[in-house]
Formats: structure tokens, sequence, C-alpha cells
């Protein structure tokens, strides 16, 4: 895959040229792009510059969208045909879990769960239950996913946001 980011609330010269050069390593190989979007900002610039450079959306996964729940935002993504992800499950310091369960069940609601890819951003050892922190990585699995169905989202949906749509962003042929 191919991984680039913006700074927050503002693009730097230099990231402006990483989105360009990541559209067109994207159109030589074929590989998806994922997006860090610090603390979820400018997810719709982010869309504008790598349209300009001729990226194809359906491929790119929009990052960190669950830190900033802006639903003018999250449908603007999703319908781009970009991905979204919510890849801060947990963080209740950015948003409580209940906050992101009422988005996610609102863009499924509206067709768009084709478009949705759950994950935890867990990197730190403060985050693993194996160096005494929390909440781990099974959390997703054993408190979140859970809810998200006893809010009302349907199993194949969060079968689809875990796994189908991950899979299909992270399989490719090389272009042509």
């Amino acid at each position: 895959m191919i991984k680039i980011g913006t700074s927050q609330d503002v693009v730097h010269p230099d990231e402006a040229r990483m989105f360009a050069a990541a559209a067109e390593a994207q159109r030589v190989t074929g590989a998806p792009i994922f997006t860090h979007t610090t603390a979820g900002t400018l997810p719709l610039e982010q869309i504008r510059m790598l349209r300009d450079a001729g990226a194809d959306l359906t491929r790119v996964l929009i990052g960190h969208q669950d830190r900033r729940l802006m639903w003018e935002d999250h449908l603007a993504v999703v319908e781009s045909g970009c991905s979204i992800a919510y890849d801060c499950i947990s963080k209740e310091q950015y948003q409580p879990d209940a906050d992101r369960i009422t988005f996610l069940r609102r863009l499924v609601d509206a067709g768009h769960g084709e478009r949705i890819c759950l994950s935890g951003d867990l990197a730190r050892r403060s985050y693993l239950t194996s160096y005494g922190g929390g909440p781990g990585l099974s959390y997703i699995l054993w408190r979140f996913v859970p809810w998200l169905q006893q809010s009302g989202v349907a199993e194949t949906a969060v079968h689809q946001m875990l796994v189908d749509n991950p899979a299909r962003l992270l399989t490719w042929t090389t272009a042509a």
C-alpha cells in the first residue's frame, strides 16, 4: 500500500507533492492508497488532491475519520468513492465509542457499508494488555462489535466492515 498524510488543518507544499506522487505511484502499480489525517482534519482536501492528480478514488482509504465526527465530511468521503477508516476505536479521549457507533449505523443505513473499514490504531505499548495497558487488540471483537450489533447493525454489515472491505482494498493486480 501507499501511505501518505497531511498535517492538522493545513497542507504543506511537500505534503501536496507527496499526494501527487502517491497518485502517480498508484497509477503505475495499482496499489491502494491509505491516508493519515491529523486529528481527522482535511479529508476532503486529501480527496481533492488525489482526484486532481488522477488517483483511482475507489482504491483510497481516508484514515482517522472517527477522531472528528463530522457527518457532512463522512458522507462526502464515501460519496466520493473513497473508503472511510474508523480506526481509532476504543480511544475515548478523542470520541466516545457510542458516538462512533451512531455514525457507523447512519452510514450503513444510508447504504455506504461497502465503504467503511474498522480497526484499532493501537501501536503504543500503553494500548496493549500484554504490557499491562489496554484496551488491547481484541477490544474491537469482544467489546465494540457486540455494541455495534446491539445498536442494530447487522452481522453481515459488520463482516463487510471488518473483512470484505479491507480485503477488497488490499487485493489488486498490477496496473497495465
